[in-house]
Order: structure tokens, then C-alpha cells, then sequence
């Protein structure tokens, strides 16, 4: 029987496959059975299929690698089938820069040096790499040298890496990649966990035995927890960096702070009351001029403490009941201390921080943790429309229609005072990019970009009609733009459109229909494990949802009774978002399993 042998061109097709080729397939099978620690197998598959997955002089080479037989491996790199000759010297200068390496590792300096003058240095043609090899020889032991060298694994795993280096030089068809077969199905499953909107597939697993197939029971579609207690409708709500948190702004002018985790010991019910409880106790404690209505306005400042789980010895004068308690357990917590309604709010990134922003004119920043005002911005002369942190958690950039965005730093000498300021049209909303570079404000029906470099506008994006809101993705390439339809040229009175723009392309990649937008601001957002996922509130008091790449509806959800203004998704758990309505009430939405497994807790 004449040896196994390899070629670059197909023998063939596999029958049930009309793209894979029979013999590239077979010598990866012969690999994987190597890898995988039966020789016996894969040298039988070798006989009867004529192949192998490397031809004896390549399979030497590697051998030689992997038993650190330096020079006989530099002589086979001629068999290789590298043409060109700059390719042929590099091959060989990774062979024996490893060598001088693991040499200087066993402490034989002078023949690592030896190997250095003689064989690294003719190779060599990038002097700075060639001075830092020779500036191991100082290393005082073998400890330093792989720190230096940031070795963290074993010989048998960085001639590996050594390996898959030099695979970089020589053709595929020669010298496979290793554990190639592997890497394909790996890339199978990473190709099917996006296609089937994974996690919300069956089984809840990758498998190889089995297609992940796509589960819409899984996605979040019913009503998990109802949370009341704000006392007039609620405009906003936004989840914390770390999920664990829920905050809530109202027409009531209050923001409560609720804690999810608690959602599993106690009933909606009991939740709510504490946050009532709370906001009337509010109420009762501020001075008799101010206490006329709840809508009064300014409070100096009041708010109740959100720091630990255990009640404060220092407020007497409210017992555990009425203070957002449940059997000693803090469940809610309220700020209060705008004069007019609350427009937005926005955590800082680690979480420490809240920023308001009101109709009063200004943005309270509140220390969550301890529920003190720490500072009041106040440069803004009409109405505070929005805010956005920067990733350090230190700069803080506001907007509103008074055609300024401010930018704050809240660390420096003069934190109240803007660092520098932006001119814009009346904005209504803002977002700032992932890396810190670009401010997208949304002002009538335009989408302006600003480079924060030079504090000047870059881009300017037109819509169809008068934009409210924006949402961006984590990434920064891609804008969801909420519009009042009733400002389109050619608005009817039916359903409304949310854009997609693709901000590298500046241009509308997908529009979402069936919910309503008329007369309010709703804000919609980007949702589920890798945001595969776009909803929004309706006037039509529905939650849609719709695929992001397809704009395909996957739910209408009915539960609330009044205009939906606002949701959000839990950034750490893709089976839970919230939305918030005029009816006074918030609603977190999940699945029939997350469903079932409350239940029990309540009887």
C-alpha cells in the first residue's frame, strides 16, 4: 500500500454536503482523533483513506518543536513549502529566539548566548526585539526572566504557542491549524448561539447533538412584579449598572430606589405599601408651608437615607413600617428635593451616584449610598432635559432647550461650575459614546454628533419628525430615535416608527412599527443578551417588542391602563426589563419559569 499522502486540491465532495471537501475533512478528523489521544485510530484512518493530516517531514518538524530539537527543526523548515525567502528566515528565527529563550531559562547563559551571537542575531532584522532579548541575559534567576517574558504557562503549551506562530508563515493546506476541526465547531456554536437568540433557546445549552432552536416563552412577556407607591404617573425608570437596583422618577416629583432582590421574599403588595408608606411619611415630615400638596414643590433637600439594610437610629420620629421596611428589611428608598417635575435620571457608572434632572432648572447629583444632595447644578436657564455620565464616573454632561450642553467635573476645584460647554439646538436627550469621544444629542428632528476634542459639531443627522429620545447601543454604532409623529409631513393617525441609524453609515438601517406616539415623550431601548432585542412604550398602553435585526414584532404586552412612557432592560439579567405609565404603576416583565418560581413564595 503506497503511503498517506496530502495535496492542496479537493478529491471530492462529502455526499451529504455539497461545500466541504472530502479529503480536507478526513485529514481534520485525523488531527482531532490525534489530539484527542488515540493514535492507534487515527493511523487505521490514515491506511484506508490514503490521507494523513501531515505528510512525514512536516509531522517531523512538529515533533521536533514539541521535543525542543532546535536545529532539526530549523533544517526541516526548508520542507515546508515557504517560497519566499524573508518567510523562511523568520520561521527559523522564532525557532531559535525559542531555543536562546528556554536556554537562558535553564540557567545556561553561555550557550544561550552562544545561540544569540550565532543564530538569533543574523535573523534578526528589528533591532529594538533584539535588544530586549539581549537585556534578559541580566535577569537574576529564572522567576524574573518568565515575568519578563510574561510566560504564564508550561514548555509544552508555549511551544504550542510557538507553533501557531509559525503557522502564520506556511500554508494551511502543509501545516493545518491545530485542533482545527475544534476551532470549526466552536465557531458552529457561537454562529448558532446568535442565530437562535441565545439564552432564550432550547436547549438551554449549546449542544452538538442537537440545533439550538429559538424559544419566544422564554423571552420576557409577563408581568414578573407590579410596583406601586409613586402617587401620580411615572415618566421614568432605569435600572442600576449592577442590576440589583431599580430607580423610578414620577410626576409626583419623587424618585424611589427599589431593590429587585427583595421581590423574591416579598409580595408586590407588601412592596408597595412600603414605598406608599414612604412617600406619605415624606409628606408628614416636611414643614406646614410646604406641605399643601405633595406638588408643591421644594422640600430643602429631604430625602431619606439608602445606606445598609437596617434602620437608622437617628430618625425616630418614623418607625421600620413607614420608612421603606419590611420586617426590618430596607426594600425602597426615596429622594426628594426638586421645585418642579423631574424630567430624567441617570446612574453613575459604579453605581455611587444619581443625577437628576428637573423642569426647576437644574440637576441634583445625590450620594446614593448615604441619600445626601451632594452637589446642585444650576447653569441651565430653561428646563434640564437630560444628562449622561462619562465611563469614569467623574464627568457629568447635561442638556436641555436652552441650546447649551454643559459639561461638569465633579472632581475638581469648582465642581458646579462647567469645565467647557457645547452650543446646540433645543436638545431633548442625550447619550455619550462608550469611549468618551462623542456626544449625540437629539434636538427637533435632528441628530447631532459632537467631538468632545474640540467641542464642536461634526455631524448633523435629519429625521422625519421631531425626535424625543434616543437610546444607544453598548457598542456606540448604532442610535434608536423615538419621534412625535403628529410633527411627520405625512403623519396619519396610526401607528408611529422608531429608527435604527447605523451611526458608521449615517443612515436608517431599520424601522419598528405598531406602537403608538402622538403626544408624549416614550422612550424605547435596545434589550436582551447582545441586544437582539428593541422596545418601547406605547400611548396605546401596550409594550412592544420587536426583533432588532428584522424589526419582526415578537410581543404586544398588555398590563398597564395608560400611556406607557418608558422602559428599560436589566443590564445583567436578560430575562427581566421594566416599563413604567401614566397609571401610577411599574411593571417587571419576565418569563413563565422566573414566574413559577415566585410564586411559591407568596402561597
Amino acid at each position: 500500500m503506497s503511503s498517506p499522502s496530502y495535496h492542496q486540491h479537493s478529491c471530492g465532495l462529502l455526499e451529504d454536503s455539497e461545500e466541504i471537501p472530502k479529503d480536507q475533512f478526513t485529514r481534520l478528523v485525523i488531527q482531532a482523533i490525534q489530539s484527542l489521544g488515540y493514535p492507534s485510530v487515527s493511523k487505521q484512518l490514515e491506511e484506508q483513506s490514503g490521507l494523513c493530516a501531515l505528510n512525514g517531514q512536516v509531522a517531523e518538524f512538529c515533533e521536533c518543536i514539541f521535543s525542543g530539537e532546535w536545529s532539526r527543526a530549523a533544517q526541516h523548515v526548508s520542507h515546508l513549502g515557504l517560497e519566499d525567502v524573508q518567510a523562511l528566515d523568520k520561521v527559523r528565527f522564532l525557532i531559535y529566539e525559542q531555543q536562546y529563550l528556554e536556554t537562558l531559562e535553564n540557567g545556561e547563559v553561555e550557550s544561550a548566548l552562544h545561540c544569540l551571537r550565532s543564530q538569533v542575531t543574523p535573523l534578526c532584522s528589528d533591532m529594538k526585539r533584539l535588544q530586549r532579548l539581549t537585556s534578559l541575559v541580566m535577569c537574576k534567576s529564572s522567576e524574573d526572566l518568565r515575568k519578563q517574558c510574561a510566560w504564564n504557562t508550561t514548555g509544552p503549551s508555549r511551544r504550542r504557542q510557538l507553533l501557531e506562530e509559525i503557522q502564520r508563515y506556511i500554508p494551511p493546506w502543509i501545516l493545518p491549524p491545530q485542533r482545527r476541526l475544534q476551532g470549526l465547531v466552536k465557531q458552529a456554536l457561537e454562529a448558532q448561539k446568535k442565530q437562535s437568540f441565545y439564552p432564550y433557546c432550547t436547549p438551554p445549552q449549546p449542544s452538538l447533538l442537537e440545533d439550538l432552536k429559538y424559544c419566544p416563552e422564554k423571552v420576557p412577556h409577563l408581568a414578573y412584579a407590579t410596583l406601586r407607591g409613586h402617587k401620580d404617573e411615572v415618566w421614568f425608570v432605569a435600572f442600576s449598572h449592577s442590576g440589583r437596583y431599580l430607580a423610578s422618577l414620577s410626576k409626583d416629583r419623587i424618585v424611589l430606589i427599589w431593590r429587585l432582590d427583595c421581590l423574591d421574599k416579598y409580595s408586590d403588595e407588601q412592596v408597595s405599601f412600603a414605598a406608599e408608606q414612604l412617600i406619605d411619611s415624606t409628606v408628614q415630615s416636611m414643614p406646614s408651608h410646604l406641605t399643601e400638596t405633595l406638588d408643591s414643590g421644594y422640600t430643602n433637600g429631604l430625602v431619606h437615607s439608602v445606606n445598609g439594610e437596617q434602620p437608622e437610629s437617628n430618625t425616630g420620629r418614623m418607625d421600620h413600617s413607614v420608612k421603606g421596611y419590611i420586617e426590618g428589611e430596607r426594600v425602597v428608598w426615596l429622594l426628594n428635593g426638586h421645585e418642579d417635575d423631574i424630567t430624567f435620571l441617570a446612574w453613575s457608572p459604579d453605581d455611587c451616584y444619581l443625577a437628576t434632572c428637573s423642569n426647576d432648572h437644574t440637576v441634583l447629583v445625590w450620594e446614593v449610598f448615604s441619600g445626601q444632595c451632594k452637589w446642585k447644578l444650576s447653569d441651565h436657564k430653561e428646563i434640564v432635559s437630560s444628562c449622561a455620565w462619562l465611563s469614569n464616573g467623574c464627568r457629568l454632561v447635561t442638556s436641555g432647550p436652552d441650546e447649551y450642553i454643559y459639561e461638569y467635573d465633579l472632581l475638581s476645584e469648582h465642581p458646579t461650575s462647567p469645565v467647557c460647554f457645547y452650543r446646540s439646538k433645543k436638545t431633548a436627550d442625550l447619550v455619550v459614546t462608550p469611549d468618551d469621544s462623542k456626544i449625540i444629542a437629539v434636538a427637533e428632528r435632528y441628530i447631532q454628533i459632537f467631538d468632545r476634542s474640540t467641542q464642536l459639531e461634526v455631524a448633523s443627522l435629519l429625521e422625519i419628525a421631531s425626535i424625543t429620545s434616543l437610546s444607544l447601543s453598548k457598542d456606540g454604532n448604532y442610535l434608536l430615535v423615538n419621534m412625535s409623529m403628529r410633527s411627520a409631513s405625512n403623519y396619519s393617525d396610526g401607528e408611529a416608527e422608531i429608527h435604527l441609524w447605523d451611526l458608521t453609515k449615517r443612515k436608517v438601517i431599520q424601522d419598528y412599527r405598531g406602537q403608538r406616539q402622538i403626544n408624549f415623550v416614550i422612550r424605547s431601548t435596545f434589550g436582551g443578551q447582545g441586544e437582539v432585542f428593541v422596545v418601547s412604550g406605547s400611548e396605546d398602553t401596550s409594550v412592544y417588542i420587536w426583533f432588532r435585526d428584522s424589526g419582526d414584532l415578537v410581543y404586544r404586552l398588555d398590563g398597564h391602563h395608560a400611556t406607557v412612557s418608558c422602559v428599560d432592560w436589566n443590564p445583567k439579567d436578560p430575562f427581566l426589563f421594566a416599563s413604567a405609565s401614566d397609571d401610577h404603576s411599574i411593571i417587571l416583565w419576565s418569563n413563565r419559569e422566573r414566574l413559577d418560581q415566585r410564586q411559591p413564595q407568596h402561597g
